[in-house]
């Protein structure tokens, strides 16, 4: 399985945003927040 680093965690190169960011773990950030998450998310792989 692929991996890829957000900072000192690993985790597949498959599967972000596969569900919801609020299923199964209570509220969910705001959508603004979310968009954030993952804008930071996609340059953090990009830097590799």
């Amino acid at each position: 399985m692929k991996t890829r680093s957000i900072g000192a965690l690993q985790v597949s190169a498959v599967g972000f945003g596969a569900m919801g960011f609020s299923h199964g773990y209570g509220p969910g950030p705001t959508a603004d927040e979310a968009i954030d998450l993952m804008r930071k998310t996609f340059d953090l792989d990009r830097a590799h």
